[in-house]
């Protein structure tokens, strides 16, 4: 990604810190690309928009670096007004899934707030 300012790239690195922290954290995140918004796992279910774009990493992966890679890859189809970025571990086998998602809201859109 490029980024047009020092804040800009501030604000994508915290993004992709939080997104890497609450995968650890809570097992899967469902979050938009240009707003930064995470929704709670809960309120949420998100299916493959494009399984052909998923990637399965090791447990042992530098996971920022590859949501980083990701999200590079991915970027024109993560803007898309409907897609989410998704992520989730395998609770057998510790490999984590990034995904590019369509998400599902069952409750109402409770968006988790993101740290300044």
């Amino acid at each position: 990604m490029l980024h047009k300012t020092e804040t800009e790239k501030h604000d994508f690195e915290t993004y992709v810190l939080n997104l890497a922290t609450t995968t650890l954290e809570k097992g899967v995140t469902a979050s938009k690309l240009d707003t930064y918004q995470f929704l709670a796992p809960v309120d949420a279910w998100g299916f493959p928009k494009y399984p052909g774009k998923t990637v399965i990493l090791p447990p042992e992966a530098n996971l920022v670096e590859a949501l980083k890679t990701f999200i590079a890859d991915n970027e024109s189809y993560l803007r898309e007004a409907d897609s989410w970025l998704g992520t989730w571990i395998n609770p057998h086998t510790g490999e984590y899934y990034p995904i590019l998602t369509n998400v599902i809201q069952t409750h109402y859109n409770a968006a988790i707030p993101r740290d300044s």
